[in-house]
């Protein structure tokens, strides 16, 4: 079979969002307008190739997300699941052709070259996304390594000229530094007669930064698996914004797996009653338990901390293997009794190659798994939720935003809150007044220091008024630097 170097433009559709019962059905998160035309242009094949396939769409799961079922080839529920975050295209003509001259594809801009209005190369077109608030386009700068993110609107972008292989861009002042005039450089230059193709495939981008940047391996994804028995909450808001953005980057990847498929009985029962007695149901260790011995989880009589076995990064079509996970990833089970989540415990997650998240329900999980695993409890709050999914979906937001290329400013992390102790200070942004209120006139002077001197006073001030308890460890922490 040819490679998809070889073939005809691509344009990407969808991407698998895991498996789906036990049948080797899939939940697919597609990007056409209609989420049912994703299953309307015919065959559908991996980035690479390897696998072909048609789709017929069983219904649909949440906004965005169906479950289809995968015709013309058979895989189990494992092979399914091991492709979770898998992107499928279509050939871009079987796409039907814009109605009008000014309608295009978002994906017919994807290599495009990008020019000031006066005419100065700008870089070139990487990709086009909604994230959460409005169309956006990704440049890479001719004049350096990095990229900006500017509004798709007429008052930023001008002028599209698909014929000419080039868009006019009007960045926001302060965006970026002018551009030296000169020459683009080579992957901008390359722009009118690039591929147009989607703007995550990967194979198109590596094509116009190679003369800039050296080829090598991707990293792997920062793996999140969340054992749960409402698999179709996820991903949920992490679909949209920066997580979204970063799931379809693969920045990280996201497995679930109902606990459900455990069940032994026919009824498919995960709870039972608590003994002793008592309101309400427990989830059953034996379900349970075996949910996370299929992730390779190895567990302890005396309650030691359990152990990864090791397991395939991936299968291929026609093998079969147990979910992989990489090695030392975390277990951690969500419950009102676990250690607060900190900041601190977030940036270790961040640091590492994933985590597992098991989600309770009912009254909670037999003590006994929690035990013989090991199993590490976390609460987001002195509160209590109907399950662990909503906990679940907190914790992995507040550690992918930490993941390295997911906030287009990172430097932007060191003045948040809890990151030296303090609360963050306050934001103002245009207009100048709103409702009588004034943007205080330190932040307009243009004078730095006094800028600085007035956020880190307003922090201060903020943190002693709202939460005593860090302001008393911040303050503890100074005088022991002081007396080092």
């Amino acid at each position: 079979m040819a490679s998809p170097a070889d073939d005809k433009p691509r344009i990407c559709v969808g991407v698998i969002a895991g498996a789906h019962g036990v049948h080797g059905e899939a939940r697919v998160r597609a990007f056409t307008d209609d989420p049912f035309d994703v299953a309307a242009y015919g065959e559908v094949e991996t980035e690479d190739g390897s696998l072909r396939f048609s789709m017929t769409v069983i219904r649909e799961a949440k906004p965005g997300v169906l479950v289809v079922a995968l015709e013309g080839i058979t895989l189990s529920r494992e092979q399914v699941q091991a492709m979770n975050g898998t992107q499928l295209y279509v050939s871009r003509d079987a796409l039907p052709a814009p109605e009008d001259e000014d309608e295009f594809y978002y994906a017919d801009l994807i290599g495009l070259a990008a020019s000031y209005p006066d005419g100065r190369p700008l870089g070139t077109v990487l990709a086009v996304a909604d994230y959460g608030a409005g169309d956006m386009v990704d440049i890479k700068l001719a004049h350096s390594s990095k990229t900006i993110v500017v509004p798709f609107t007429r008052e930023v972008v001008p002028s599209v000229d698909l014929k000419a292989g080039r868009i006019v861009v009007n960045p926001p002042g302060g965006l970026i530094d002018d551009a030296p005039e000169g020459e683009v450089d080579a992957s901008a230059a390359k722009g009118a007669g690039a591929v147009m193709t989607d703007p995550t495939d990967s194979t198109a981008q590596t094509a116009q930064t190679a003369q800039t940047a050296p080829a090598s391996d991707p990293p792997s994804p920062w793996q999140a698996t969340i054992l749960t028995l409402f698999p179709d909450m996820f991903p949920g808001p992490l679909g949209f914004s920066l997580a979204g953005r970063a799931l379809d980057q693969q920045i990280w990847a996201l497995n679930t797996l109902n606990i459900r498929d455990f069940a032994t009985d026919k009824h498919h029962s995960v709870d039972d009653t608590p003994a002793g007695g008592g309101a309400g149901m427990v989830m059953r260790a034996d379900v349970v338990g075996a949910a996370l011995e299929s992730l390779g989880y190895q567990g302890s009589a005396k309650g030691e901390t359990a152990e990864k076995a090791p397991n395939p990064a991936s299968i291929s079509a026609g093998e079969k293997a147990p979910n992989s996970l990489p090695l030392n990833a975390p277990l951690l089970y969500l419950s009102p009794r676990g250690k607060p989540l900190s900041q601190s415990r977030v940036k270790a997650l961040a640091t590492g190659p994933g985590v597992t998240v098991l989600c309770g329900r009912f009254e909670g999980l037999d003590e006994r798994v929690i035990t013989h695993f090991g199993i590490e409890e976390v609460s987001i709050g002195d509160y209590v939720l109907s399950g662990g999914e909503p906990a679940a979906l907190v914790l992995l937001d507040a550690v992918i935003r930490l993941l390295p290329g997911v906030l287009g400013a990172p430097e932007t992390l060191a003045e948040e809150s809890f990151e030296d102790g303090l609360l963050e200070y306050p934001h103002f942004t245009r207009p100048a007044q709103w409702q009588g209120k004034p943007i205080p006139d330190v932040l307009t002077s243009g004078h730095h220091g006094r800028i600085a001197e007035w956020r880190q006073a307003e922090r201060e001030r903020i943190t002693k008024e709202r939460r005593p308890d860090l302001w008393r460890r911040y303050m503890a922490e100074e005088q022991s630097g002081k007396d080092e």
